[in-house]
């Protein structure tokens, strides 16, 4: 069960709870199409899709609170358990460590992404990964959808 004050913390930055909440209703449409399209094999899933100066980002946005032991054991996503273990020792360190800021209104402002495109806005470039790791302050505007 998640911590509700992890969880909190998962929508404390505006741009990242807009985004969440972008995510949760990708995530209800295609449970709706996916039950009325059930014959249909070229069924495309929407997905939010980030702005960035110089990116288009797309990919399913991923609470850190949601990463678990059961999550993993479920999904065998060694990317996202890395990419919590990071998350974790930096939050550990500023726990431990920091003078310059109070670990209690410390919220790192991290989305992280599984089954990445990012298409660059100023060439035909377009890299695939398996989980990515966005700064909030990196968003320029957002949208849902899919470029395919």
């Amino acid at each position: 069960m998640n911590n509700p004050e992890e969880i909190t913390k998962d929508f404390s930055d505006p741009k990242y709870s807009f985004l969440r909440a972008v995510q949760t209703l990708c995530n209800d449409l295609n449970n709706r199409n996916k039950e009325t399209k059930k014959d249909d094999s070229n069924f495309i899933e929407d997905k939010p899709i980030i702005l960035t100066q110089s990116y288009i980002i797309t990919g399913e946005i991923i609470p850190f609170s949601k990463l678990n032991k059961e999550y993993y054991l479920k999904n065998n996503r060694f990317d996202l358990m890395a990419s919590k273990a990071i998350f974790d020792a930096c939050i550990k360190n500023i726990e431990e460590n920091s003078t310059y800021i109070e670990s209690e209104d410390f919220v790192p402002k991290i989305l992280l992404l599984k089954d990445v495109t990012i298409r660059s806005l100023s060439s035909n470039q377009i890299t695939k990964l398996p989980s990515f790791n966005l700064f909030a302050d990196q968003i320029v505007g957002f949208t849902f959808g899919h470029l395919d």
